[in-house]
């Protein structure tokens, strides 16, 4: 009697477990399963979150970027100084374009940074001094557009008229024209004169050869 008491707990005890377990597995998933939504919810937040930051960054370094240039540009204010990837198309005034490349270099490099900064300067010393010189010669600027491209190499090109052969009275310009064709007259005349010098030269040294070759025969 006491062994199918005992044998009859156990079997309870087991079955009860059983349940015990069915019921807290079911409990997990539908747990789980509540908190599925809501975490995929929290996903698509999370990434427009990250999505928000990424724009935020890429708007910051923008401004950073253009912050930079605005400080450059003070190096050489005869200049409109700014970032691209190739000289300005600008058809007037004087204009300066800076290399993303290079102006990358220059924020990670303070040696760049520095020589860099010393060639902005050079060009604004160099614009000047050329004002200058079209100024003294009544030449006129109509556009400069320089580059220093992404490995810190600086190139540019001029367009310049010169104002004093436009406004030249046509009785003026046949004169210079007279003047220079009669420069161009008589240089010709200099080198058909040396050239028949040459000529003669070069027959007295044939004749004096071919004696020497008679006598030595």
């Amino acid at each position: 009697m006491a062994m199918e008491i005992t044998n009859n707990y156990i079997y309870n005890t087991i079955q009860d477990m059983k349940k015990n377990h069915a019921a807290e597995s079911t409990q997990k998933e539908t747990e789980q399963a509540a908190k599925e939504p809501a975490n995929s919810g929290t996903d698509k937040a999370h990434k427009s979150d990250v999505a928000v930051i990424y724009t935020n960054s890429l708007q910051n370094k923008k401004q950073d970027l253009a912050d930079y240039v605005r400080e450059l540009a003070k190096l050489a204010p005869s200049v409109s100084v700014k970032a691209g990837a190739t000289f300005s198309s600008a058809r007037s005034g004087k204009t300066l374009t800076i290399s993303y490349g290079i102006l990358n270099k220059m924020r990670n490099d303070p040696q760049t940074e520095k020589d860099m900064k010393e060639m902005i300067k050079g060009v604004d010393f160099i614009t000047k001094f050329m004002d200058g010189i079209y100024k003294a010669s009544g030449k006129t600027l109509v556009y400069s557009n320089s580059f220093i491209d992404k490995d810190g190499k600086y190139r540019c090109f001029s367009h310049v008229v010169d104002k004093r052969s436009l406004t030249m009275s046509s009785k003026l310009r046949q004169v210079r024209k007279k003047n220079a064709q009669k420069l161009i007259d008589k240089s010709r005349e200099k080198a058909l004169k040396k050239r028949k010098e040459l000529q003669k030269k070069s027959a007295v040294k044939r004749t004096e050869t071919r004696r020497r070759v008679d006598v030595k025969l």
